[in-house]
């Protein structure tokens, strides 16, 4: 798991127009409770997904490179990918953005 969180740390930040001052890797990192998964590491952008053994196969950062921003593969390109308060469940990844998403109001119960 810490070579997946290196690995998405070493990402470029990217501006976020939408978030002036705001930039963002546009990834998330979401480890697995348990061994269903079909692969160790399955990355996954807009419906397209690649299933790997180790983080250092140059195929995961070629995916990034490829899915990560870019407008001919992603139907929200530019929309924000923060400001979701946390407590409606908004939260970034621990090294995704270099802005955090704002406390907000906790819902009514």
């Amino acid at each position: 798991m810490q070579e997946l969180t290196d690995f998405v740390g070493k990402q470029s930040m990217i501006d976020e127009p939408s978030s002036p001052g705001g930039s963002n890797r546009y990834m998330d990192l979401s480890p697995w409770s348990d061994n269903s998964l079909p692969a160790p590491i399955v990355i996954s952008s807009w419906g397209y997904q690649l299933q790997l053994d180790t983080v250092d196969d140059a195929q995961l950062q070629d995916f990034v490179e490829t899915f990560r921003h870019n407008q001919k593969y992603s139907p929200e390109f530019g929309a924000a990918v923060d400001g979701v308060p946390i407590q409606t469940g908004g939260r970034p990844a621990q090294y995704g953005s270099s802005k955090p998403n704002p406390e907000g109001a906790v819902p009514a119960q």
